[in-house]
């Protein structure tokens, strides 16, 4: 599960300009941890 969460981080970071993004993949993060 990290290094998914690490290479989407990453993704993340090289896009930068994708706010939205973060936040889809915040709530998805939330979700599978539940």
């Amino acid at each position: 599960m990290n290094e998914f969460k690490k290479k989407m981080e990453a993704k993340q970071k090289k896009n930068g300009k994708n706010e939205q993004t973060g936040k889809i993949l915040d709530y998805i993060n939330e979700s599978l941890e539940e």
